[in-house]
């Protein structure tokens, strides 16, 4: 005898092959056959062995289907009703797994802490294969982009004292002379040095992908010296020779996708953490891309004859009561008696 259970019936939409009207419904299992009837007491619609029927696995509030492939289909919201109907039948370990509060926990911290790692470690290691990997003719097409967006909204033609731009010019020349004579040199950069009136970012030297370097005029007031202006020189070559502005390029734009792919369907707490650890994994990028370049600039500075701690003198001039300041996670740049120890050691292999 079938038990109460066994014919409590469960409301829901009954559709035909076909057909896309709905129509309103009762399901009821009783001694193994599945029955469907129009709501209200109507006429019987369909009538299957139980074993001959599909069911849909529970998922969350997602509607079920109880279905005959091919002949109709019944749909219902009403999951507990259907687990009553059926023994539980379609009830896995996916739904077991959503009722319980420690799985999803340990699924939460599963995910947070898999998204920090693909920032911490994924994303930089792609991120290198993609600068390996892009020829210096794409890198310079960048900088010849990058530099006319900044030319049509930061910068402005340079102000500063004609003499002097072509001193630098001279140095300049000097400092990639003695990069190309370096074992470690790169053959396929083409260097340029170019001056731009930019107050918008104050005393600043940029290193575009491809060779370009940019001084701003306010760069030129505060270092008086052409000499400090060279080892700035020197650091920013440096840059180039180690790709760092491609890589921070890449690095945005794979942080970007991989935010804009979280805002899609993950919760806030896995974005959220995912934002924090690439602000900060970008923070420890961007000190040592400081350091790399303080390296080699020192030992380039040296090759081209000048005096490596030039670029500290430089940075005290620049920073100025910050002159002391020590390394932090949350600096974008080393502090600078960490960045006099690794000038120093750098002068000290030569």
């Amino acid at each position: 005898m079938a038990s109460a259970s066994d014919i409590t019936p469960v409301a829901g939409k009954f559709y035909r092959a076909g057909s896309g009207t709905p129509v309103p419904a009762r399901l009821t299992v009783e001694r193994k056959l599945v029955r469907i009837a129009e709501a209200g007491g109507g006429p019987v619609l369909a009538e299957e062995a139980r074993g001959d029927v599909a069911i849909s696995a529970r998922l969350g509030s997602v509607p079920r289907r109880v279905e005959m492939i091919g002949s109709w289909t019944f749909e219902t919201d009403d999951n507990d009703g259907i687990d009553r109907a059926f023994g539980g039948f379609g009830r896995g370990a996916l739904s077991a797994l959503e009722g319980s509060l420690p799985a999803i926990l340990v699924a939460v911290v599963f995910v947070v802490v898999s998204l920090i790692g693909i920032t911490v470690f994924g994303l930089p290691a792609a991120t290198q294969a993609a600068v390996d990997r892009t020829p210096q003719e794409a890198e310079r097409a960048i900088a010849a982009g990058s530099m006319r967006s900044l030319d049509a909204t930061l910068f402005r033609e340079t102000e500063a004292d004609e003499s002097r731009r072509e001193a630098l010019q001279e140095a300049f020349a000097e400092l990639v002379s003695a990069y190309e004579n370096q074992p470690w040199a790169r053959e396929d950069v083409v260097f340029r040095l170019d001056f731009r009136h930019a107050p918008a970012i104050g005393p600043n030297a940029l290193a575009l992908p491809g060779g370009q370097v940019v001084v701003t005029d306010d760069l030129l007031d505060v270092l008086e010296e052409d000499e400090m202006v060279a080892a700035v020189l020197a650091h920013e070559i440096a840059h180039v020779h180690h790709r760092h502005g491609l890589y921070a390029l890449y690095r945005s734009a794979g942080v970007g996708a991989l935010i804009l792919f979280l805002g899609g369907d993950l919760s806030a707490l896995a974005e959220d953490a995912v934002v924090q650890g690439a602000v900060l994994s970008n923070l420890s990028v961007s000190r040592r891309s400081e350091r790399e370049a303080d390296r080699t600039g020192a030992q380039l500075a040296a090759a081209a004859g000048l005096d490596p701690m030039a670029l500290l003198e430089a940075l005290e001039a620049l920073t100025g009561a910050d002159a002391d300041e020590k390394s932090s996670w949350l600096s974008s740049h080393p502090g600078l008696k960490d960045r006099a120890k690794a000038i120093r050691e750098a002068t000290a292999e030569r």
